[in-house]
């Protein structure tokens, strides 16, 4: 799904709030369309429209600051992932920056959400 395919499909595109989609291409596997699919159909849910998706190849490391470039050219106050797994880690450096949309399971960290410590 490309993002003029997002975007046409979404009636929303001028209301709603832009969000960055994360997937972990290694993570999804042969999963990666049916993870596109439901996070363009949790951002329609919640009012949110997908500006953008980013797909983390193996080799990508630094999520956030591939995060902090795509968050404001997108003008995104959201960030939709399958799973926190899906992050690598960087969960709390997109709650300090955005609100965070979770697939599966279904949840949402507002930004500013306090992570507990890691045990």
């Amino acid at each position: 799904m490309t993002d003029q395919e997002l975007s046409d499909r979404n009636p929303l595109v001028e209301a709603g709030v832009p969000a960055v989609g994360v997937i972990d291409a290694e993570l999804a596997g042969h999963r990666r369309s049916q993870y596109m699919t439901s996070m363009a159909v949790l951002a329609r849910r919640r009012r949110l429209w997908l500006a953008r998706i980013l797909v983390l190849g193996t080799l990508d490391i630094a999520v956030t600051q591939q995060l902090s470039a795509v968050l404001p050219a997108a003008g995104a106050a959201a960030v939709i992932a399958p799973s926190v797994n899906h992050l690598r880690g960087a969960h709390r450096w997109v709650t300090e920056h955005a609100d965070l949309y979770v697939v599966r399971p279904l949840r949402i960290y507002r930004r500013g959400y306090q992570w507990s410590a890691p045990i």
